[in-house]
């Protein structure tokens, strides 16, 4: 099960190697991006290395001009050893001539996690467990508390049912529940497009609040992308 924000994994050409990268290139707008299972040299040097993050995270898909998938020959005479697994092509929107246009979406979701496995309640359990031991270790009382009686103390419980250093009260968890929640999930994006003939614009903004069905996952991140295409000559 990924979490928000995980890199996804896309397979264009097969597995080349059981151990290494078998991800594509990605190219966004002409600029090559490490790949989501490349291993990146740090920053700070030292011959530490890092996973390289998604290179999609940071695009907002309302941004997406066009994608082309190259899995050929192609991919290999353009960008070498690095489109040995493919290559995907991603061209963000571009401004056009005119009035200026605005856009704005929001998207709303609401995530909860399906096909739980059914799971026996207290004393269900402990009528498994008494079955399987050679002398019952749960007690059932009739105020609905349920006993554990610690290992090697059975016969002593036997004997002083009330002391309460032979046994400890448990209680129900049904730790599926524990885990999952429901999870709201909020994405807002604008964007305005317009220009002249000498001079194209395309400003785009993106907030996602994405909260994942496992307790304290989830990814928040916001991005700016700005695309101008000017006629600095008509030469």
């Amino acid at each position: 099960m990924s979490t928000p924000g995980a890199a996804s994994s896309v397979t264009i050409r097969g597995a080349n190697s059981l151990r290494g990268d078998n991800q594509p290139l990605y190219v966004i707008d002409n600029v090559p991006q490490a790949s989501t299972g490349e291993f990146a040299e740090s920053a700070v040097g030292g011959g530490d290395f890092q996973i390289a993050q998604d290179p999609l995270s940071a695009i907002n898909p309302n941004d997406i001009e066009d994608i082309t998938v190259l899995k050929d020959a192609s991919a290999t005479a353009i960008y070498g050893s690095r489109g040995a697994n493919g290559v995907i092509l991603i061209t963000t929107k571009k401004g056009k001539a005119g009035k200026a246009k605005v856009n704005v979406t929001a998207n709303f979701t609401i995530a909860n996690a399906r096909n739980l496995h059914d799971m026996l309640n207290l004393e269900e359990y402990a009528d498994y467990t008494n079955s399987k031991l050679d002398q019952p270790r749960y007690y059932l009382q009739p105020n609905g508390e349920m006993r554990y009686v610690f290992s090697g103390n059975e016969s002593a419980y036997q004997a002083d049912p009330n002391n309460p250093e032979l046994y400890k009260v448990i209680t129900y968890r049904n730790w599926q529940k524990e885990a999952y929640t429901s999870a709201f999930s909020q994405i807002y994006s604008a964007s305005v497009s317009g220009g002249t003939a000498g001079m194209k614009y395309y400003i785009s903004g993106n907030f996602k609040d994405i909260n994942g069905i496992v307790e304290n996952t989830g990814i928040k991140q916001g991005d700016l992308r700005a695309n101008l295409t000017a006629e600095l000559s008509k030469k």
